[in-house]
């Protein structure tokens, strides 16, 4: 907030604001959940490959471009020391954050059989595989 009431740095806010473009791409994909889109359609398929792209390019490369111009010497008068060290700690727990979300992406859109899923939740093709325990059998 301090840049844009400052009006300075304001490329490094865009570039920071970059990794909300990620959250387009996971919340289309809960949607797609919602709407219960079968993970194999063509559609679920194009959001998740748009979800790990934008996840690398926006998350990890705004992260990476951020921490490069931290540590770069070119004018450190642009902000103050107590600036510097509160971006240093907020880049600090992002690089810890994004690898943990990356790996639950990972698990829960690649390693996940989602046929072996819908089976166990006594769903096939859309309709239920369960037996009524209420009928009783003679």
């Amino acid at each position: 907030m301090w840049n844009v009431i400052d009006c300075r740095l304001m490329g490094w806010t865009c570039i920071a604001l970059s990794a909300e473009i990620n959250s387009f791409f996971l919340h289309s994909r809960k949607l797609c959940q919602l709407h219960k889109i079968t993970s194999l359609s063509a559609t679920y398929r194009l959001v998740i490959l748009f979800n790990f792209a934008s996840f690398v390019i926006f998350r990890f490369g705004s992260s990476v471009v951020i921490v490069w111009g931290m540590i770069t010497p070119y004018d450190y008068n642009q902000v103050s020391v107590s600036y510097w060290l509160g971006l240093l700690a907020c880049e600090w727990v992002m690089n810890g954050i994004n690898p943990i979300l990356f790996i639950r992406l990972i698990r829960s859109d690649l390693l996940t059989d989602h046929s072996k899923k819908k089976a166990a939740n006594g769903v096939s093709n859309g309709h239920s595989t369960s037996n009524n325990s209420n009928v009783k059998s003679h």
